[in-house]
Formats: C-alpha cells, structure tokens, sequence
C-alpha cells in the first residue's frame, strides 16, 4: 500500500508541473492574422528580413518589454545594455511575422524584434517591426513540484517594469523569448552583487536572476539576484533616456 501511494504522488505531482508549464507556454505562444505578404520570410533569429532603410532610419534588436495599445506604442528591451526604447506605432508602420502581417494587439511581451524607426522631435516613430517566429522557452525547473512542494523554477534577465503597489517586476528573458510577472513577499532573498539588499533597490534595466515558485496560476519569488544595473549612456535620441513604460494601476 505505501508502495502505491508513493507512486500515485509522484505521478500527479508530475502532471501538476507539466500543466502550469504548458499552459504559461500556450497562454504566450502569439497569434497572428492569416494576411500573406510579400514572399519575404523575417523575424527569425540571425536573419535579416525586410527592414526599411535609408537616410535617416536607425536599427534597434531586443525584446518587447510592453505593448500599449491605448498609446498605441511598443517598448524594446536591449539585452545588452538593459536600455528600453518605446516605438511609436502608426497606422503605416509595417509589423510582419514570417512574411505576415500582424496587429499590434497580437504581439507578445518577450518576443525578439528587430525595428527601422525614425526620430522626429521627442518621439521615435517605428517604420517596420520584424518579429521572431520562435516560440518561447519555459522557465528552468529548479525544483519539480511534489505532493507537498510546489515547483520551483528559474529565470534570467532584464527587468522591464517594477510595481511597488503591488510588490513586483516583470522580467524579460531574452534567452527563452519569455516575459514573467513576479511577485515578492517578506520570505524573498533579495541579494546584489552578492550582498543582501531589498526589493527598494530593484529597478528597471538591471539584469536580474529570479527563482520563483509557481502556485495558483502566480509567481512568487523565493531569490532574486541582482547582477549588474543597466548600462547608462547616450539613447537612441542622442543623449537622452528613452521612456519608461507605463505602471500598471491598481
């Protein structure tokens, strides 16, 4: 009978991982209008699509770190430095997924952009958007989940945005395309550079390994390490730092 019992724990504690990591990976998996294009295939890592150039236009590479649709603007995360640029879009600015044209409304936070835009006045005006056509990663398991345990898993990156109302950041992996929402609580570790600190000292940019349990469709961090802030210096609008994204409202 014990034999049975550990067996039957050890089989639904393996269906309870596999679902949350599934659906996270299906809820983020993006959509797309069936609008074929011109036969030009784009947004793949390392492929260089249809981009607009000339005179004028400048290049950005990260990864969506915000979509406002109420703005109707984008926010780039740049791995690299940490530095996130918003885009402006406007009714003529190109977006395409593998040779598709797709909405705005149909981007997911995480994936890989590459973007040709134009600076006029105080705002940097997206002419095209390629997307990635890869589908993100889930989160490392650290820790599978138990009949008494949950799962723990583990993320790393730039953090895009930080609520203080409701005690969290949002991540952007740019390694698995993925975007989590954390929380923190008082039983959080919070280190930087190795040395103990809070969740005061988080701020947007900075790179950032998160561990964190899933329970109940939420994420709550057990440890976030700090590695290094972000990598301050002249934006893309010559000097000045781009926009931050919006706080979300209680």
């Amino acid at each position: 009978m014990k034999t049975l019992t550990r067996w039957s724990c050890a089989a639904a504690a393996s269906l309870l991982l596999s679902g949350p990591a599934l659906a996270q990976q299906q809820q983020q998996r993006p959509q797309q209008q069936a609008q074929p294009q011109d036969q030009q295939q784009a947004g793949q890592s390392g492929q260089q699509g249809p981009l607009a150039t000339g005179p004028g236009f400048r290049e950005l590479q990260g990864n969506v770190a915000e979509v406002s649709r109420v703005s109707s603007n984008l926010t780039v995360v740049e791995p690299q430095t940490g530095r996130l640029v918003t885009l402006e879009v406007h009714d003529d600015t190109r977006i395409v997924r593998g040779g598709q044209t797709v909405a705005l409304e149909r981007i997911r936070e995480g994936t890989e952009v590459r973007a040709a835009y134009t600076v006029r006045g105080d705002e940097l005006i997206a002419e095209s958007i390629e997307l990635s056509e890869r589908s993100p990663q889930a989160a490392e398991v650290v820790q599978e989940r138990s009949c008494d345990q949950p799962a723990r898993l583990r993320v790393q990156g730039r953090v895009t945005e930080k609520s203080s109302v409701f005690n969290s950041f949002k991540l952007v992996d740019p390694e698995r395309d993925l975007a989590v929402d954390i929380e923190v609580g008082s039983n959080t570790a919070v280190t930087m550079n190795g040395r103990p600190s809070t969740f005061d000292s988080l701020e947007p940019g900075q790179e950032v390994r998160a561990t964190y349990e899933l329970s109940n469709g939420r994420f709550f961090a057990r440890q976030v390490e700090v590695l290094r802030g972000p990598e301050l210096g002249a934006g893309p609008q010559g000097g000045q730092q781009p926009a931050q994204p919006e706080q979300r409202q209680p």
